[in-house]
């Protein structure tokens, strides 16, 4: 998403028009999608040095904002797009000078953007670390990051990725020390991604004076350039089907399906949707047919494969492990979470085993071909 900057992107000139603590613009992208952004100007309730923690964030009543075309977005820092309006603040009262982007009442919901910022000021030492925190559509932090001077992707977790680059200006000494930090003369371009609809983010400035002065408090931020990809994002959703197969054990002295023979039992899930699963949320139970008794033992003897259950897959992203992502259960009605199966089964053949509980971890990627991923098991016919 982030190589959609600038080109394929839509860039409204967010801020035009607008006065005081406080703004709204709503506006249509090139396929008809229409968006909302409010903005709010204020302060973080905290100060440095250090990285801040508080994420209160307290609309200004004092201090000056300026907004209008120019070719700085404030002091020093250039202004990439100068026929767009910026924003500039330099609110009064104690705190980190910081500005709210609120989505929530947009009819579109916001998944990616991207914002030039100026003179962020930041060192992750003996100083006051810039910060991004975001928020799902119900206020809830989703994520709290720095934006400490890296020129690298910054993984937010699972479901979120921000990227800090440096377009304008050349930040100043090395990354993540006492010495590196954008600089007044620098304009840095923030992306933010996210699997969830983000419902506000607020980006707080830091302070590089270093050993003296570095709270936050006297330092200004703007912002311009907000940017959207063309076209609506839309997050994907998994499709899990699975189907189940039964063959004859390998070692079978016969060719038939008949009473004392073993059988290989093989589940396979394939995720046919247009987004992964959510992480560690695979959870499945399979019913072991009466004519079926489980064995619990070394799946294939003598061949490569060892435990009870063989795990493979193809381009599913997941991991396995039989001793913690398998358990069993003797209930007579099929358990309703993993946790629920808590049978420990006999060495060998055990005919109480009635529920096998299946728990592979991470999130089953999508994609063409579909991904997939197989269980076996063995089990003796009755």
């Amino acid at each position: 998403w982030g190589a959609s900057f600038p080109t394929g992107s839509h860039r409204p000139d967010l801020f035009v028009g607008g006065a005081g603590f406080s703004g709204s613009k709503t506006f249509t992208d090139p396929t008809g999608a229409s968006y909302q952004v409010d903005w709010q100007v204020g302060r973080i309730n905290q100060v440095g040095p250090g990285l801040p923690t508080s994420t209160t964030f307290i609309v200004a009543t004092g201090g000056s904002v300026t907004y209008g075309p120019s070719t700085k977005i404030q002091s020093n820092s250039p202004n990439p797009y100068s026929t767009d309006t910026r924003l500039s603040t330099s609110v009064s009262g104690t705190g980190l000078k910081a500005v709210k982007l609120d989505f929530t009442n947009s009819t579109t919901d916001v998944f990616e953007f991207g914002i030039y910022v100026g003179d962020l000021e930041s060192r992750p030492n003996n100083g006051t670390v810039g910060r991004v925190i975001l928020f799902d559509t119900g206020g809830t932090v989703i994520g709290d990051h720095p934006i400490v001077f890296t020129g690298t992707i910054q993984t937010a977790g699972a479901d979120i990725l921000y990227t800090v680059t440096e377009p304008v200006g050349t930040p100043t000494g090395p990354a993540n020390n006492d010495n590196g930090d954008w600089g007044n003369a620098t304009t840095s371009f923030l992306s933010i991604s996210s699997d969830t609809a983000i419902g506000s983010v607020i980006i707080h400035v830091g302070d590089d004076d270093h050993t003296t002065n570095n709270t936050g408090s006297t330092e200004q931020l703007g912002l311009v350039g907000f940017q959207i990809p063309a076209a609506p994002i839309t997050v994907g959703t998994a499709q899990l089907t699975a189907s189940k197969s039964v063959a004859l054990f390998d070692t079978a002295p016969t060719a038939y399906a008949l009473p004392g023979e073993d059988v290989i039992y093989s589940i396979l899930v394939t995720n046919e949707g247009s987004g992964a699963s959510d992480t560690d949320s695979i959870f499945l139970v399979d019913t072991l047919p009466n004519e079926l008794i489980f064995f619990n033992g070394d799946i294939d003897g003598p061949g490569p494969a060892t435990g009870a259950v063989r795990f493979a897959q193809n381009s599913a992203s997941l991991s396995f492990d039989p001793a913690v992502d398998v358990k069993y259960s003797n209930g007579a009605v099929a358990p309703a979470s993993f946790a629920a199966c808590n049978y420990a089964p006999s060495a060998g053949y055990d005919p109480a085993v009635k529920f096998i509980c299946l728990n592979p971890k991470g999130a089953m990627a999508n994609g063409t071909p579909s991904p997939n991923f197989t269980l076996d098991f063995r089990a003796q016919i009755k």
